[in-house]
């Protein structure tokens, strides 16, 4: 029970994360008007950021696969957050590509996290 409310505050740390960094990047985009290339660059490293700090708080062993299962979690539950938020909903491609990459990201993050805490 212990490891299951762990990973939901390290979840929802993720998850707030990327709400307050979406909110950032808002801000700055009604003020600078950002070109819409760069808002997705942003909003792609905006999900790096989050997902490194939540495994970085949970992970402990099976980086892959604890990262895979991480990050397909965040991306369905931000991207539920955002279309709720947004009232509207992306393709369903966009979607998938959206849980692809957070996958192979969650993934790979979990991989360098585990070996990182298992080199000290």
């Amino acid at each position: 029970m212990k490891i299951h409310k762990f990973l939901l505050g390290s979840f929802l740390i993720s998850v707030a994360i990327t709400v307050l960094l979406v909110a950032i990047l808002a801000f700055f985009t009604k003020i600078l008007a950002l070109n819409n290339t760069l808002i997705c660059a942003v909003n792609q490293v905006i999900k790096v950021i989050a997902l490194f700090v939540g495994l970085r708080l949970f992970l402990k062993r099976k980086g892959i696969l604890y990262g895979i299962i991480y990050g397909a979690a965040y991306s369905l539950v931000t991207g539920l957050i955002f279309m709720a938020i947004a009232k509207t909903a992306p393709s369903f491609v966009s979607f998938l590509l959206d849980g692809f990459y957070c996958l192979i990201v969650g993934g790979i993050l979990g991989a360098i996290i585990v070996n990182l805490k298992n080199a000290r």
